[in-house]
């Protein structure tokens, strides 16, 4: 470095090699000081808003994770129809292998303040459930239709009946349902809905 590079100018500051002058190298380390302490402050920043976004991201995760748990575990329901069945008004619940819950019940179009079938044994004269009421199905078709894909697998619940029919049984075996539990206390049980025996 010679003399003229220097900051202060000064001929008489520097010795006979022209290394810089006292003067100039104090500045000079003050000038780098100051630039460190820039920079320092800059990554600091930095950090700090990269810290905000990953606190952001996680927050936004998290958040898309509680709605998602919050999806598989809301029940998709539709009464597929205006009114209750007049006998018993039956649940069915499909639960699919990935949490998801469809809900149907065996609602009717053309609701009955007194059930057509009254006096009849249980499975006995359901072409008046159509031609009457007009139902459209029972709750574990509707379930089943409610579910689309996502009955390959799935339990289906029944609440409100002892049993599922034979019609019922023979939809849920040809949709892959797995199994179909009553959950009245005293009702019978589908245990293996392919074997298409009431246990």
């Amino acid at each position: 470095m010679s003399w003229t590079d220097c900051v202060c100018d000064d001929v008489e500051e520097h010795n006979n090699d022209f290394s810089e002058c006292l003067v100039c190298e104090i500045q000079r380390m003050g000038e780098y000081s100051a630039f460190q302490d820039r920079e320092i402050s800059r990554l600091a920043e930095e950090n700090r808003k990269l810290g905000d976004q990953v606190a952001r991201l996680q927050s936004s995760t998290g958040a898309c994770e509680q709605i998602r748990k919050d999806q598989m575990i809301e029940a998709l329901t539709k009464d597929f129809g205006v009114g209750p069945c007049a006998k018993q008004v039956v649940i069915a619940t499909l639960v699919a292998k990935n949490g998801l819950r469809f809900k149907a019940t065996n609602h009717c179009d053309n609701p009955q303040s007194v059930c057509p079938r009254e006096g009849m044994l249980t499975g006995e004269g359901y072409e008046l459930c159509k031609t009457i009421c007009r139902q459209g199905a029972h709750a574990e078709v509707n379930a089943i239709s409610l579910a689309g894909r996502h009955t390959r697998g799935a339990t289906l619940y029944l609440k409100g009946h002892t049993y599922a029919c034979g019609p019922c049984l023979s939809a849920a075996e040809k949709a892959g349902v797995l199994e179909i539990k009553i959950e009245d206390s005293c009702a019978q049980t589908n245990s293996d809905v392919n074997s298409k025996e009431v246990v």
